[in-house]
């Protein structure tokens, strides 16, 4: 292609280890981990745009940011020469590599500096040509990025209800209160287990699978889309490894990973039920790992929670059925784009599509 150039990345970016984060106060300044933002810090470990590269674990789940932020040790990080390449565009094009090609890990996937300083990279030479190029596909991760923060307000919508109903006992039709093991509860619920209310399975390996339409859950999100699915009904997916408190509530067909958990829903009503119930839990202070955060299905599965009757466990699913509807369709919405975009990215990206001759609707 004329005027694109190569160079291994080492040539433009210089890449640099997190740092542990244990010993920082809360703050204002986001805490990336292999899942994304786990918190919030005192303090930023770089403030100029760096695309994160993980280091173990889902190693092709990149992150660009523009902001001051402080990385986890299991994350690279990048200083990014930006008069030979934009940092947007360095993350677009590192996104269509496929990073698990030069796993270097054993029982957990991983990448050094020097074998990920020795990946050739193509790009054009001009930084104008890589701008407009990025700008196309940041139009789509807008509209995306729109509809999650959207689906963030429903969802707190959502929380905000189930807090209402079981944490402060207000709901429809509430009378007399009961002594309990968890303390004081309505007549006519009692104390149990999760593994009473959801069947926790493990996730499987998804390699082998072949390229299809079927979302693949890690700990991030969607990996990718594979041909089949592992379960096809409503479900929690809960991480067994890594960033524990990422939980998603899915109702079509979908393959989790074997650092997933997923769950088995009981009864239709307990769906919505357990997935609020379990953002309510701080699932990272339960970690039973070492060098790894781990969760177990002995521990998930011993944990006391209240159980309510059954009736209103259906007028509540019933109420909170509309937030989840729209989240549902919007969510539908972001695997279109994200599918879309992920097409487009390679073409863009090889130069087999030049953005002169792309036109993109507002």
């Amino acid at each position: 292609m004329n005027n694109w150039k190569q160079s291994n990345i080492g040539d433009v970016v210089e890449i640099k280890y997190g740092k542990d984060h244990k010993i920082l106060n809360d703050g204002k300044y986001p805490l990336y981990g292999s899942g994304g933002i786990m918190r919030y810090v005192e303090s930023f470990i770089y403030d100029k745009p760096s695309v994160l590269i993980p280091r173990k674990g889902s190693i092709e789940n990149l992150f660009f940011t523009d902001k001051p932020f402080w990385s986890v040790d299991t994350l690279f990080w990048t200083k990014i020469d930006a008069n030979k390449i934009d940092p947007r565009f360095l993350f677009y094009l590192l996104s269509c590599i496929k990073l698990s090609r030069f796993d270097e890990g054993s029982a957990i996937p991983s990448l050094t500096v020097k074998t990920l300083n020795e990946i050739v990279i193509s790009y054009p030479e001009s930084l104008t040509e890589q701008i407009q190029i990025r700008k196309v596909l940041e139009k789509i991760d807008m509209k995306i990025e729109l509809l999650l923060q959207q689906n963030q307000t429903l969802e707190e919508m959502a929380q905000t209800l189930f807090k209402e109903w079981f944490v402060n006992f207000r709901f429809p039709g509430a009378g007399k209160m009961v002594d309990s093991e968890l303390g004081m509860i309505p007549e006519g619920w009692k104390v149990g287990k999760l593994e009473e209310l959801i069947e926790i399975k493990y996730g499987k390996d998804h390699k082998h699978l072949e390229e299809g339409t079927i979302p693949v859950y890690g700990s991030g999100g969607i990996m990718r889309y594979a041909n089949k699915p592992l379960y096809s009904d409503q479900s929690i997916l809960i991480p067994r490894k890594g960033t524990l408190s990422n939980l998603f509530y899915i109702k079509t067909p979908f393959w989790t990973v074997d650092t997933m958990f997923y769950s088995k829903i009981r009864k239709k009503e307990f769906g919505k039920f357990c997935f609020l119930l379990l953002k309510t839990f701080n699932l990272a202070s339960m970690d039973v790992g070492s060098a790894v955060p781990s969760l177990t299905t002995h521990l998930l599965n011993g944990i006391k929670i209240i159980i309510p009757d059954n009736k209103i466990m259906k007028t509540f699913d019933d109420v909170v059925s509309t937030i989840f509807k729209k989240k549902e369709f919007n969510e539908t919405q972001i695997q279109t784009l994200t599918q879309f975009r992920d097409r487009l990215l390679p073409k863009l990206m090889s130069g087999e599509l030049r953005v002169k001759t792309f036109n993109f609707k507002k």
